[in-house]
């Protein structure tokens, strides 16, 4: 996925024609040629195995449907040895996971909600246990230390990357 200017360039370099821009609406991201892809349906797609790598920055909450859903559906997409890296808002402390803004009638109840109108949930703290959970791998460090993150612009202990590695 990972269509955004700053990733392009670099992930463009590397992988060359390996990598596979998408988004659901690509005229966002004129500089990186993404399919037109949207899930959940698109996941059937690609066969088991499919990537050896799948970067998703704050794609899960703009997904209808239950966030855990969506990362089996990423896991099997992987190749053994593949890895998930990604990140989204929170997850929120102190709260557990709330979704269902695919069926609220407005963006106006989206936002009230869920922060932003093309969110469909807020992921909590249930969250590591689904991580963990996830069979066929195991999550891992991401190694991002606050100084690392302070290089970055970003704030201390904030914009988590999760990892999860396929056996």
């Amino acid at each position: 996925m990972a269509p955004e200017a700053a990733l392009h360039g670099p992930l463009q370099k590397q992988l060359g024609t390996r990598y596979i821009t998408s988004d659901p609406r690509p005229e966002k991201y004129p500089h990186a040629k993404c399919e037109p892809l949207y899930f959940p349906q698109d996941f059937a797609k690609f066969e088991d195995g499919y990537f050896d790598a799948i970067l998703h920055n704050h794609v899960l909450e703009h997904i209808p449907g239950h966030y855990g859903d969506h990362l089996l559906e990423f896991t099997r997409l992987l190749s053994s040895g593949g890895r998930m890296i990604f990140s989204f808002p929170g997850p929120y402390k102190g709260m557990q996971t709330h979704e269902g803004g695919e069926h609220l009638a407005t963006d106006a109840e989206r936002l009230e909600q869920f922060r932003q109108i093309d969110h469909f949930k807020m992921i909590g703290d249930d969250f590591h246990d689904t991580l963990a959970n996830l069979s066929n791998g195991k999550a891992i460090e991401d190694g991002v230390t606050n100084d690392l993150r302070a290089s970055l612009g970003v704030r201390p202990n904030k914009a988590p990357f999760f990892i999860w590695q396929r056996d």
